[in-house]
């Protein structure tokens, strides 16, 4: 089934889910909350982002925060205390390293949907982003024991559509 033929829904679902297993796995949080998806960008935030392609699908994941979260995001990750020593290259690989577990975690949901769907390598991006006019784009507001991420999805099609 092509991006075209799957619902943007489904994507939605399923890069919820997957953001769910990765916070009360990865991230050992216990009280994970979610927005409505709401179609945009959010402004001011970092975060990485991850895309699966296959044969008919574009997609691009982002797990994306406002200043501070990232970095707190990064020493839960790495089992982290205040006091000890995180570079900004261990924030940078944390992310990417979570946005990479989540996008493993949408593949295998939407494996059933597109068998040839393939991971691509974590991006880190401090500043905006625009998207393509030929792409859709929404947002879920995630809260992870009172840090606010964003979850981004930008589908793109390959006809330009």
């Amino acid at each position: 089934m092509s991006t075209t033929t799957t619902a943007i829904e489904g994507w939605l679902a399923a890069v919820i889910d997957s953001a769910e297993e990765l916070a009360t796995s990865a991230l050992g949080r216990t009280a994970v909350a979610f927005d409505d998806p709401v179609r945009g960008l959010p402004s001011g935030m970092a975060g990485a982002y991850v895309a699966l392609v296959g044969d008919d699908a574009n997609i691009q994941f982002g797990l994306v925060a406002g200043p501070g979260v990232c970095e707190s995001l990064a020493r839960i990750l790495l089992m982290l205390e205040e006091e000890d020593e995180l570079s900004p290259d261990d924030t940078v690989d944390a992310v990417n390293e979570l946005a990479n577990i989540l996008g493993g975690g949408v593949k295998k949901r939407m494996a059933a949907s597109d068998p040839t769907l393939r991971l691509g390598l974590p991006l880190f991006v401090c500043g905006e982003i625009q998207a393509s006019q030929h792409a859709d784009v929404w947002s879920i507001g995630m809260r992870l024991d009172g840090l606010a991420v964003h979850l981004l999805v930008l589908r793109h099609s390959h006809d330009g559509r």
